[in-house]
């Protein structure tokens, strides 16, 4: 079976999904509608092909362009659209991309983002096409969320995915419950070898938070309480720390912040922002934002000895879990779709507000070694959630299912 992947998060974690694919006879091709950079180190190994093709129309020879606006496709699109800038662009990306689609049995989308409606008529026109929502594409509701388009893309799916129930859910009450029978529940990662990471460097746990704090100046009697996994606001940084604010003089001289938002920040303005606000409640801080390597993520991980993961929406939480296996507290909200986490025994403290935060980080940081004992089975807990899940098995289901 050859097989299609596009999306926005083919990453580390993905690959190896896809790697294993390929051990089982597919044949599997990429093409990342970001940038080829985010596939280099897992690309070649993953991946039979990584499909070098333009989806911007500068990108195009003149050539290409003039014969796509030649197409019987352009003037269709310009009459059903009234728009020759649309019609124009859809035009030249339909000529290049429905041959090459229309090549495979199956087309798997990860990530729903608004550069694929582009193309939409060229995915429609795949053999079989599978949709695998990864979140935010489908909890957002923003310029990137076009509900009448992402309808038409799931009217067309002859298969989608989640990571979990609740998803389910929330997909069902959004595009209609008719839908359920095309929805599977389903962890895109097959490989969790890289979860071993922290839980082999727990032992050493002492020296890396050592490491650490040196190489960030932070005061060895302070507890380092980590914030969100992102530069994206949906982690909602600013609030969480305003709400740390009634509990100023109880927690300035005990915590440092640091904020890991290496990546999703475009705007200056915001990072000046949560920078205002850590000013304001007087703690000393720590914003990362230049990408780190494997061994600074280890390191940081294990170094986050509180993890406040309150974004405004999520699926499921990687970098949650990586901080669970290196043994951390963390407080999640109970707004977060975390269930398969708490159906198997993995603990986590839970806030039903974020105006809560505050009262129940004073009270982890007065009784910590009665909240770290709470976190000594999460390592193996952790593990055994991804080991029972089979992901490529439940994937070639879905394929043949489609």
């Amino acid at each position: 079976m050859r097989v299609l992947v596009i999306g926005r998060e083919i990453s580390d974690f993905l690959c190896p999904l896809f790697r294993s694919l390929k051990e089982k006879g597919y044949v599997v091709d990429v093409l990342e509608t970001r940038s080829k950079d985010q596939l280099k180190q897992c690309a070649d190994s993953s991946f039979d092909n990584v499909l070098d093709i333009p989806l911007k129309v500068n990108e195009y020879s003149k050539a290409h362009i003039v014969s796509s606006l030649l197409s019987a496709y352009f003037f269709k699109k310009l009459l059903n659209t009234a728009n020759f800038t649309t019609a124009v662009r859809e035009a030249i990306l339909y000529k290049k991309l429905q041959p090459v689609i229309s090549g495979y049995d199956a087309v798997h989308i990860f990530f729903i983002s608004k550069e694929l409606f582009n193309f939409y008529d060229a995915i429609a026109s795949a053999k079989k096409l599978i949709v695998s929502f990864w979140g935010s594409d489908i909890l957002q509701s923003n310029n990137n969320f076009d509900y009448n388009q992402h309808s038409k893309l799931i009217d067309r799916a002859d298969a989608v995915t989640v990571h979990q129930k609740e998803m389910r859910e929330i997909f069902l009450s959004k595009f209609g419950r008719e839908k359920f029978d095309k929805v599977s529940e389903m962890l895109v990662v097959n490989d969790v070898s890289f979860l071993n990471d922290f839980i082999n460097a727990i032992p050493d746990k002492d020296t890396h938070i050592k490491s650490f704090k040196a190489h960030h100046n932070i005061e060895d009697s302070k507890r380092i309480v980590a914030i969100g996994h992102s530069g994206h606001t949906i982690d909602d940084h600013v609030k969480i720390i305003k709400s740390l604010l009634p509990y100023k003089t109880n927690v300035q001289e005990r915590i440092c912040l640091v904020l890991p938002m290496t990546y999703g920040c475009d705007s200056e303005a915001y990072y000046e922002e949560v920078a205002a606000a850590c000013e304001e409640l007087g703690v000393q801080y720590v914003v990362l934002k230049k990408f780190l390597t494997k061994e600074q993520m280890i390191e940081l991980r294990l170094a986050s000895e509180i993890l406040l993961r309150l974004s405004k929406f999520d699926a499921f939480s990687l970098s949650l879990c990586e901080t669970l296996c290196a043994g951390n507290i963390a407080i999640t909200g109970s707004w977060l779709p975390y269930s398969k986490l708490r159906g198997n025994n993995v603990y986590y403290e839970e806030v039903y507000d974020i105006d809560d935060t505050g009262e129940r980080l004073l009270s982890i940081l007065d009784n910590y070694d009665l909240y770290k004992e709470r976190c000594v089975n999460n390592p193996r807990n952790v593990m055994k959630v991804f080991e029972e899940e089979k992901s490529v098995d439940k994937l070639q289901k879905v394929y043949s299912n489609a």
